[in-house]
């Protein structure tokens, strides 16, 4: 018993030597049973996105959800970190604002923000990371480095908006994320886009990255960042592959 686990143990550790795999501190995903008023920010490029969700536990699930999308002028993009930051945290603020009769917090509830960053970073926590660069047409040097939740933070209080970030990740885990809530046996998800990503939950005592006190639900969410010349060698590899050995895909897969 021993052996294998250990055998396996080391597959996953080669697997993750040989790609870009980050630890993303997510160790429990939606069950579809959460009830509240939950907030989203998606930054991923020259638009941004927020949007709110009214879920009703169980029984009730989605309630009510909106969205809206806003450009970021393109001086934003080459400016300063506390520009930008300000800019999309205004927005947020009036979108708040707009809150309907629809939407309720919970009794003693501060409001929550997910926000999906979808630039490479350094995480340190389930609510913080450091950004290591910029891509997609963006150039702020005095951001790399930084803690960019600390960042949309502090313009989110320059704003006097009571809401707190409580969750970190890129685009793959909350397509991950959404596909638990609508159904348990989802387990990975895939992004096919400017970049390619995924995310699948593993073991976290298998993680050989994790070094820190395993999370209760034993379980963790990691990041596969797949390079452009190993994703174009996958697809080839795909392409020639006969009809006969192609698998299928899974029910368990997102995409």
């Amino acid at each position: 018993r021993h052996g294998r686990r250990d055998a396996r143990r080391a597959r996953l550790r080669g697997r993750q030597q040989a790609r870009d795999d980050h630890i993303s501190y997510v160790d429990s995903l939606p069950s579809g049973q959460e009830k509240g008023l939950f907030y989203a920010l998606d930054l991923g490029g020259t638009n941004f996105r927020v949007l709110r969700v009214q879920l009703g536990g169980k029984e009730g699930r989605v309630v009510k959800q909106e969205c809206d999308e806003i450009s970021i002028p393109a001086h934003l993009m080459t400016g300063t970190s506390q520009e930008l930051f300000d800019f999309i945290a205004a927005a947020l603020a009036k979108f708040v604002a707009s809150e309907g009769e629809d939407f309720h917090l919970l009794e003693g509830r501060q409001r929550e923000l997910g926000f999906t960053f979808s630039f490479p970073v350094k995480q340190s926590s389930i609510a913080s990371g450091t950004l290591i660069k910029w891509t997609k047409g963006f150039s702020i040097d005095e951001t790399v480095g930084a803690d960019v939740v600390a960042e949309l933070s502090s313009a989110l209080d320059r704003q006097g908006l009571d809401m707190k970030v409580t969750a970190l990740v890129n685009d793959t885990i909350g397509t991950l994320a959404g596909g638990r809530y609508d159904d348990n046996d989802v387990v990975a998800a895939v992004i096919l886009g400017t970049g390619t990503n995924a995310a699948y939950v593993e073991r976290a005592n298998a993680i050989p990255k994790w070094h820190g006190l395993l999370p209760k639900s034993g379980d963790m969410v990691s990041v596969i960042v797949l390079h452009k010349a190993k994703t174009i060698q996958m697809f080839k590899k795909c392409m020639v592959m006969p009809k006969e050995n192609t698998p299928s895909i899974p029910k368990s897969l997102s995409i």
